[in-house]
């Protein structure tokens, strides 16, 4: 592992190659469209303003893609200590021997189903600093012989040279993807650096797809097969998983206020049917893709399986839970949440536990529901539940002002499918019975050892399959029919707390570059000043100078106008760019009153006035 197959290293040059040509790419263009108004002032002794503006606006376009980003590396989450978390870090340690691997310098705690290894600064590794990330609900949803197996994987990536490749690899790939998203408004400028991407990431995306299948063997043979190959296939079904309870289930009690237990929760998630049902599916469904799609980085999930299949097995397999690794995990639960959300919203939520969600959620939502529809329930009991299929007009009234909404035809049994059993669970809480959910599935509700499930119950009620006296003589059975439907109702308090749609997703091999948006200010004036420039230059044409000295000109203001651009960051925070500002719009005024009066004065007197503008304003 330590040396790649000359396959691979082949392909490597090739990546190189065409970086090389890449930028060989971008310098041409960038020239030719400079040259173009050049070879019209000096051919054709004339230049179209709308080809000069065209032009240069093409060749600040790629330039502004290829020039170089400062390489930020943001922590991903929270960062994990080796003195707090010694089972867990004695874990990583034994992978990294056998590896032969030193350590990573810094193990994050991240949200989502992956790990991630990279290398941060220094110059193709040299002089560099290695972290790993680790993502919680991947801890629950792994065993320590699958974790054990991941780890090995990103091991073996550092043991094959992959993150030193790879970081200068993404970066490259961003430029490239850039250059062709900069230029999409002209279908000329943006066909050889849309082609120039496609032929770029399939080679790069390529050698990925062999980092893959070399850091999977090496894993597989030296923790063994199946742990590696049940692990990639957890991975393929709780990935989805994690997604669709964090949205389902996380988020609408942080809009509430509340804090839950994230990998405890994660763990319910997983164990109810219907989710486990999900997941198998989701696996399956990728099993069905044999073969790889030429742009994706890793290979398909099949092709992984196959690759190690005739590795042994390993023995000894510990079958805990990964997440048992890890101590003090409200903790970390609570670190990961202030990481995501900041001190501030973090004071506003409050600690939550599953068990409680039937009394703190449900009840408080069910109350909230029914409160604005409470006058139809006057004088009725359960057994005249389905009575208040008749009062549709009337529901309909209330929830078009409510919601501003009319019901059609398709959502009428929906809405009293929902609405009836409602009014049951919110009822049968009321006199005594305990409201339970599990993750995925519909609450159930339990007194003693009677049990209901309140809106599967009312199912055959609300699309009108139970008669009125079938519905009183099961009801009746149960001793809930002669329970009223009038009672104290308490809506719930939804907190005003902005939260995030899904968990932050790691860097690729840890690179974020830097993309932070300048102030919207710095971009208007800096592209102010870049067009005013461009107008100094057409008034200097008009003005009749040489053609030498209109390229020279228009050459000196170009590159002025480009470095205003580019460095518009460092002039907005310095306070040069109202200074800026100020000369130029000056010198344009003066340029247009020099023009029409006919005296070079007046330019000058505009700079100086326009400067002395600025700073006041600056």
């Amino acid at each position: 592992m330590s040396k790649q197959s000359p396959s691979l290293a082949g392909r490597a040059i090739i990546a190189i190659l065409l970086t090389i040509g890449f930028y060989l790419l971008a310098v041409a263009v960038v020239l030719l469209l400079l040259y173009i108004p050049y070879g019209m002032a000096v051919y054709a002794n004339r230049v179209d303003v709308r080809i000069l503006l065209g032009c240069f606006a093409g060749a600040v376009a790629v330039l502004s893609a290829i020039w170089p980003r400062r390489d930020v590396f943001v922590p991903p989450g929270p960062a994990l200590a080796e003195a707090s978390q010694p089972t867990l870090f004695r874990n990583i340690r034994q992978v990294a021997a056998l590896t032969d691997q030193a350590m990573p310098t810094e193990v994050y705690l991240v949200g989502d189903v992956n790990a991630f290894v990279a290398q941060r600064g220094g110059l193709l590794g040299l002089g560099s600093k290695r972290v790993m990330g680790l993502g919680l609900p991947l801890l629950q949803a792994l065993s320590v012989a699958e974790l054990d197996a991941v780890l090995a994987h990103e091991f073996a990536h550092y043991a094959g040279g992959d993150t030193r490749f790879g970081r200068w690899i993404y970066r490259l790939r961003h430029a490239v993807i850039r250059a062709a998203a900069n230029t999409r408004e002209s279908r000329i400028l943006s066909a050889p650096f849309i082609g120039y991407a496609r032929l770029f990431l399939r080679i790069t995306n390529g050698i990925s797809r062999q980092q893959e299948f070399a850091a999977d063997a090496l894993a597989a043979t030296l923790v063994g097969s199946m742990p590696l190959q049940t692990g990639l296939k957890k991975i393929n079904g709780a990935a989805p998983a994690f997604q669709a309870y964090w949205q389902a289930e996380v988020m609408p009690l942080l809009q509430l206020g509340y804090r839950p237990d994230l990998a405890d929760g994660f763990a319910r998630f997983m164990a109810g049917e219907q989710n486990n049902t999900a997941m198998t599916q989701a696996v399956n469904a990728r099993l069905q893709q044999q073969v790889a799609d030429p742009y994706d980085t890793h290979p398909a999930l099949p092709e992984r399986l196959a690759a190690v299949a005739h590795l042994a097995p390993g023995d000894q397999l510990n079958e805990q839970p990964a997440v048992a690794l890890l101590q003090e995990l409200p903790r970390l639960e609570a670190a990961w949440f202030q990481f995501i959300f900041g001190a501030a919203q973090m004071s506003q939520l409050t600690p939550f536990s599953w068990d409680e969600i039937g009394a703190r959620v449900l009840v408080p939502r069910w109350a909230g529901a029914i409160q604005p529809y409470g006058h139809l329930l006057q004088g009725l009991t359960i057994a005249d539940l389905p009575r208040l299929r008749q009062q549709r007009n009337s529901f309909a009234t209330i929830y078009r002002q409510r919601t501003n909404l009319g019901i059609a035809e398709k959502d009428w049994p929906a809405l009293i499918h929902r609405f009836l059993g409602t009014v049951l669970a919110y009822i049968l809480v009321q006199h005594g019975w305990q409201a339970h959910k599990s993750m995925g599935e519909t609450p159930h509700l339990t007194s003693g050892d009677q049990a209901i499930q309140p809106f599967e119950f009312v199912a055959a009620v609300a699309q009108g399959q139970m008669s009125a006296q079938s519905w009183q003589e099961s009801v009746t059975k149960l001793g809930i029919g002669s329970l009223s439907l009038t009672g104290p109702i308490e809506a719930t308090h939804v907190a005003e707390l902005p939260v995030v749609a899904t968990s932050p997703a790691p860097p690729e091999a840890g690179n974020q570059p830097d993309t932070a948006a300048p102030p919207a200010s710095a971009n208007i004036i800096s592209l102010a000043m870049m067009f005013g420039l461009l107008y100094i230059g057409v008034v200097i044409l008009t003005l009749g100078l040489s053609n030498a000295g209109t390229v020279m000109a228009l050459a000196g203001l170009g590159w002025a106008a480009l470095v205003l651009f580019l460095f518009r960051r460092s002039l907005a925070r310095s306070g040069l760019v109202a200074l800026l500002a100020g000369a130029t719009g000056g010198a344009l005024i003066g340029l247009a009153l020099g023009y029409l009066l006919g005296t070079a004065l007046a330019p000058i007197v505009g700079l100086l006035g326009g400067a002395l503008v600025g700073v006041l304003v600056g």
